[in-house]
């Protein structure tokens, strides 16, 4: 007998697409999400993050999001990763069209 699982797809990018006042943020929204509403979970390891976006439906309209989480989210909708999570990585693929920082 063979059993579907529930399974999501889940891009690698690089964490040149945030900026540091991002990557900041970021940090403080792992060990304090409440005050942080831009993302609905963030998970912090050594080399980066794994995020987890507001669906459609949720009212954003009081959410401060930096641009670099616009577009990355706008580029999860765009590319059908329909879940909205990603993992920022050191060694994560690189976007065009995407916002590169250097920190």
């Amino acid at each position: 007998m063979t059993t579907e699982i529930w399974t999501t797809k889940l891009p690698v990018l690089s964490t040149c697409h945030i900026s540091e006042s991002t990557r900041d943020r970021l940090h403080a929204a792992y060990l304090n999400p409440a005050p942080y509403r831009a993302v609905a979970m963030c998970a912090v390891y050594v080399e980066g993050f794994f995020i987890r976006f507001w669906d459609d439906d949720h009212d954003d309209s009081e959410i401060d999001m930096p641009d670099d989480l616009v577009l990355i989210k706008g580029w999860l909708k765009d590319n059908n990763f329909e879940d909205l999570w990603v993992r920022l990585d050191a060694d994560g693929d690189v976007i065009p069209g995407l916002l590169t920082y250097e920190w």
